[in-house]
């Protein structure tokens, strides 16, 4: 259903001009400033020029993160990175040369015009203004401030959200691994660029499936205004390419891909080629009413074959303890045992169930057959503790809407998925995993190199042949995030979760 492709981080050189003379003093300083500095005393011919602009100057706008007269005028998201860029030029302008704007910036803006075919929304990027100071010209230096701290703001914005959504992916949980991409460098690089789609281009997911959404939206919306379903579903479809983007951009052999709406585990493998997919499988996810399966990427470690299953302390509480309270046998009879505080098992009784009760011990599952966890676990620690596992419970996988878990994500196959993580590991043929996972002994085994897994939250799925699958929003997070998109800039990072 998914193909993903390794993605190369790109590192953009920074483009370092000489101050222009004439160009006006609201665009070029020196470089003695930063956002913690005061603003730059100017001269009075200098300041009688810029009487008429809301902008006094590029450092006053950084100092401030705030600039007046944009759909969303507080900048602290982009503000360190205007700095970076600016100062390493002595704030030299980046669109504006002998104050008029250069081809890149005519180029820039009519990038920015297009970008609710990348699944964003134009005016968010001020673009009808800055084609109307296209129109207009720059007659003052006030205007050509305005112009060039504008272009700026959005630039940076629509790097960043193509690269790591709009949304902050932290929001939702931490991103495995860093970015790379500075995006200091890449305002500079897209100044100098003649082609500035290419580099944003760039900047998009590599995920198959994210160019796939990416055709659908461009087919939904050429569809007439009236048409609201058309309109409705290219809404989905954005949303659905603000989660890819949100996951991390990273290089590797292999990656594991869960979305959550689909019930679907997709195994992608980078090859000279290209990206394969090499294994699908149904899941069980958490239950929308009380254990809903969060979406966040980590990293896969290692596997335990005939794992025990440590109860978590809610589940325990809420469901073992009262059937042992009744009759501990009953819990025995099942394969729990109780742990003490020292880690060793206690006699099954009704004392040690009370134990349980008040915190002082915990309950296990011994390996088997009828373990919660089944004969495997993979491993991903995190701090959900949200692993995949195998089930005894394989009727489960004949249902249409499978969240029914606990919140951990449930395998149809997990003696595959165990053989091709376990590929390079000639030890650990088909015979060899099937013996582990019949074991009575819990055996871990790590792998030689770790897999990002990634659990999403799409509901809208693009097919090779343009077909879309729309999937219920079984957890109400598409108006969520709609809700939080709306809200725009700045994202802010403290605010509720987007999984």
């Amino acid at each position: 259903m998914f193909a993903a492709e390794s993605f190369r981080s790109h590192r953009f050189p920074t483009v370092v001009r000489a101050c222009h003379v004439g160009l006006a003093a609201a665009v070029c300083f020196g470089a003695a400033h930063s956002v913690q500095a005061q603003a730059p005393v100017l001269s009075s011919d200098s300041a009688a020029a810029l009487s008429s602009s809301t902008l006094v100057s590029l450092p006053n706008i950084v100092r401030d993160a705030e600039l007046a007269g944009v759909r969303w005028p507080r900048i602290a998201d982009v503000t360190p990175d205007l700095e970076r860029a600016y100062v390493a030029r002595n704030w030299a302008p980046l669109w504006l040369r002998d104050g008029r704007p250069t081809a890149a910036a005519r180029a820039m803006v009519d990038a920015l015009g297009r970008v609710d075919a990348r699944g964003l929304e134009s005016r968010d990027y001020d673009v009808d203004r800055l084609q109307g100071m296209l129109r207009s010209g720059f007659a003052s230096s006030g205007a050509r401030a305005d112009f060039e701290a504008v272009l700026s703001v959005a630039s940076l914005r629509v790097v960043r959200a193509l690269r790591s959504g709009r949304v902050p992916a932290s929001d939702a949980a931490p991103r495995a691994g860093r970015d790379s991409v500075s995006y200091a460098d890449a305002l500079v690089a897209l100044a100098a660029a003649p082609q500035p789609s290419t580099m944003l281009d760039a900047m998009e997911p590599r995920f198959a499936q994210y160019r796939r959404l990416k055709e659908a939206l461009a087919s939904y919306r050429a569809q007439p205004e009236q048409d609201i379903e058309a309109r409705s579903r290219a809404n989905r479809i954005a949303l659905s390419m603000e989660r890819w983007r949100q996951l991390p951009q990273q290089a590797a052999r292999t990656q594991i891909i869960v979305n959550i709406p689909a019930f679907q585990l997709s195994v992608m493998s980078a090859t000279a080629s290209g990206t394969i997919r090499q294994l699908d499988m149904d899941v069980v996810v958490g239950s929308a009413f009380n254990s809903r399966t969060p979406a966040f990427s980590d990293s896969l470690q290692y596997l335990v074959f005939a794992p025990y299953w440590d109860v978590p302390a809610s589940i325990a509480r809420s469901e073992l303890v009262p059937i042992g309270l009744r009759d501990p046998y009953l819990l025995k009879l099942n394969n729990y045992e109780v742990i003490g505080r020292r880690g060793r098992p206690m006699p099954m009784t009704l004392a040690a169930v009370k134990d349980v009760q008040r915190g002082k011990a915990r309950i296990r599952q011994l390996p088997g057959g009828t373990n919660a966890l089944g004969r495997v676990k993979f491993m991903f620690p995190n701090q959900y503790d949200v692993y995949l596992h195998d089930s005894p419970m394989q009727n489960a996988f004949q249902k249409q809407r499978r969240d029914l878990s606990h919140g951990c994500i449930r395998v149809a196959d997990p003696a595959a998925l165990a053989a091709l993580l376990l590929r390079d590991q000639t030890a650990w043929d088909s015979t060899a995993i099937a013996r582990a996972m019949n074991g009575k002994a819990a055996q871990r085994v790590n792998l030689r190199q770790a897999v990002p897994v990634h659990l999403l939250y799409a509901t809208a799925v693009a097919h090779d042949d343009g077909s879309v699958t729309f999937l219920e929003d079984i957890y109400g997070q598409d108006a969520e995030l709609a809700s939080r998109i709306a809200r725009g800039y700045p994202y802010s990072r403290a605010a509720g979760s987007v999984q």
